[in-house]
């Protein structure tokens, strides 16, 4: 039975929809949570892009802490 045709449904064919349906909906799920995970890994790719950035301008800066008890 095609998704989309409700022309010819019948009580038999129901739960076919219903399953159509909700596999439908644990796909669309699933490809939300795994934009998700690639949104934050490209977000923590970024954070060390742009830490590597800084220290490679002055990659002295932040080397010796001086501090006093």
């Amino acid at each position: 039975m095609d998704y989309m045709d409700l022309t010819n449904m019948t009580v038999d064919s129901i739960p076919a929809l219903a399953s159509t349906m909700a596999q439908a909906n644990v796909m669309e799920s699933v490809g939300v949570a795994m934009l998700g995970e690639a949104i934050n890994t490209n977000s923590a790719d970024m954070t060390a892009l742009t830490k590597a950035m800084e220290l490679s301008v002055n990659p002295d800066v932040g080397a010796n802490i001086d501090y006093s008890v």
